[in-house]
């Protein structure tokens, strides 16, 4: 399912990297849902995997640790994409190059996936 979601991440990422301010606004959200659906793709059997990995007496202290690195990291990402797209001289330029980003990110993670699939 990781493959399923990188690659629905990489394109859906690829896909709003060209999106300018007279894109349909229809069009961006289906494309965002996408995106949000390669996450859970991804999320879900991440959680579930390391959540196994673990003795069962950690098993709450894993879950913790869980929700809390991704609240912390969801944030910082967010900040530091914001942060580059207000780099640019204009707003739709920070966006496409933050999904440029994404995207390439993306296709990493679908390359590490993968290979690690195939262990």
């Amino acid at each position: 399912m990781a493959l399923i979601g990188m690659a629905l991440i990489a394109f859906s990422a690829l896909v709003l990297s060209f999106f300018d301010a007279r894109t349909n606004g229809w069009l961006i959200s289906l494309v965002f849902m996408l995106l949000m659906a390669g996450n859970a793709f991804i999320l879900t059997p991440l959680t579930t995997e390391g959540m196994n990995a673990l003795p069962n007496k950690l098993i709450p202290h894993g879950s913790a640790m869980n929700s809390t690195m991704r609240q912390l990291f969801a944030a910082i990402g967010t900040a530091i994409l914001t942060s580059l797209i207000g780099t640019k001289a204009n707003v739709t330029l920070g966006f496409q190059f933050v999904y440029h980003l994404i995207a390439i990110f993306a296709l990493i993670g679908l390359f590490l996936a993968y290979k690690l699939k195939k262990r």
